[in-house]
């Protein structure tokens, strides 16, 4: 387990929220920010670190309707964050 990957997800409520919400399946940017409550730019902008350190892929080619879901890091990521209750 990378613990610096868990360190960098949960040093960001936003982060460890739209990670978590990728786990129950892919999802577009402004579903995730109704379902988690944060703003939209805040949602895109951890997307993108998200997507960085390849916890997350972006699924679609188009920049107009992307959606996102998890990747194998990512569950793992996920799952011992879940595991360790942060």
């Amino acid at each position: 387990m990378d613990y610096d990957l868990v360190a960098f997800v949960i040093r960001s409520k936003s982060r460890k929220l739209i990670l978590l919400r990728l786990t129950e399946g892919p999802s577009t940017p402004s579903i995730i920010s109704n379902s988690v409550g944060i703003n939209r730019a805040h949602v895109s902008r951890a997307l993108r670190e998200l997507l960085e350190k390849d916890l997350v892929t972006c699924m679609t080619q188009s920049r107009k309707g992307r959606i996102y879901g998890i990747s194998a890091k990512g569950k793992t990521v996920a799952t011992e964050i879940s595991h360790l209750n942060l």
